[in-house]
């Protein structure tokens, strides 16, 4: 079995509450840059998440043909994603959020409630559904998703101004659910 790891990473570029993202949701990119429900949990302040609200740009990614790969993504649709440099919209009110991802090629909304699991319609991404659940690992947002896939998911999590994007999938022998 092999675990397959892309890592991408996006700079802050405006929060949304005074974002111009509105009214323009996919700025241009600088030249060159590269069903069931778990109990709602209760955060003490001093433990509360960080609020993930924001406009972020894309930076880098490592690794993505590997995991687009592992995921059995065609060649075609492979080399299209390996060429996008997506940026991320994020809308935290509490435990309801709303991830966009955006590019030129194709766009991905994905809503939900933290520890609320729910059916994933991946097929704009991989042609495929799955059962996901996210939640909260200290700071980081982590989501499994359980289906034709196996054993895959991603985490986010911000350091200062970066948020950071680690998507995996177990592949291969004893990959199973």
């Amino acid at each position: 079995m092999c675990v397959c790891v892309c890592v991408c990473v996006f700079r802050l570029a405006w929060t949304l509450s005074a974002s111009p993202v509105r009214q323009h949701p996919l700025p241009p990119h600088p030249a060159g840059s590269s069903l069931q429900q778990a109990p709602s949990p209760t955060w003490p302040a001093q433990t509360m998440p960080p609020n993930l609200t924001g406009y972020y740009r894309f930076v880098s990614q490592k690794n993505m043909e590997d995991y687009l790969q592992a995921l059995n993504i065609g060649v075609a649709l492979r080399k299209i994603a390996l060429l996008l440099k997506p940026d991320k919209e994020i809308d935290h009110q509490g435990n309801h959020m709303i991830v966009k991802t955006l590019s030129m090629f194709r766009n991905y909304i994905l809503e939900f409630e933290v520890g609320v699991e729910f059916e994933e319609d991946l097929r704009i991404v991989d042609g495929r559904k799955c059962q996901t659940i996210v939640t909260w690992e200290e700071e980081q947002l982590v989501c499994v998703q359980k289906g034709e896939v196996p054993n895959r998911g991603w985490r986010h999590w911000l350091e200062g101004e970066k948020l950071y994007l680690v998507s995996w999938v177990r592949a291969g022998k004893g990959a199973s659910t």
